[in-house]
């Protein structure tokens, strides 16, 4: 009987270290995720979104390994089996519970890396949009130059202001002129 019993206590002080522990990873966990948010709103770098990959996939991992703890938690409440006796029940009781908080700690987890990919895509997207609004500006700087180089560089021989005396000199002018209105 006083093995029994110590068997039963030990199944006690094992689940309580390993739910104690999980605890402690998930925490740490969580601010490795707020450290990877912070960064990335400063800076999205390619690795940063590998890092959210590598912990997406932590994240999921730990839900497969904790989902299974909450059924073991219910069947240790219900002890349908009668395996913990009835003085012990007390220590057991809360087992149950505590899988199911570290369950939705993970979840709550998982969305925050959904949150993080999230503000990860709109970063880069803000960079993209940055980027195409400068070059919409240089290419409407350059475009009338184009335009007017384009027109000088066809060789015609019909065009009465080539054989006027300050025909470069004023067509060097508009083209600057063009570039400075713009």
């Amino acid at each position: 009987m006083g093995s029994e019993m110590c068997i039963r206590d030990s199944y006690y002080l094992v689940f309580d270290f390993i739910l104690d522990q999980m605890f402690q990873t998930l925490e740490n966990l969580e601010d490795q995720l707020e450290d990877l948010e912070m960064d990335i709103l400063v800076y999205a770098a390619k690795e940063k979104f590998n890092r959210i990959i590598e912990l997406k996939a932590q994240v999921n991992l730990l839900k497969k390994y904790v989902r299974p703890l909450i059924y073991l938690g219910d069947a240790f409440h219900m002890n349908e089996n009668k395996f913990i006796r009835r003085g012990n029940e007390k220590y057991f009781s809360g087992i149950g519970t505590r899988f199911k908080k570290l369950y939705d700690f993970v979840a709550s987890l998982g969305e925050l890396v959904s949150q993080i990919q999230n503000s990860y895509d709109s970063a880069v997207s803000m960079r993209e949009s940055e980027t195409s609004e400068r070059l919409t500006l240089l290419a409407g700087m350059v475009a009338p130059l184009t335009v007017i180089t384009g027109i000088y560089g066809m060789n015609f021989a019909f065009m009465p202001e080539l054989h006027w005396k300050w025909s470069v000199s004023y067509t060097h002018l508009r083209a600057h002129e063009t570039s400075l209105h713009l």
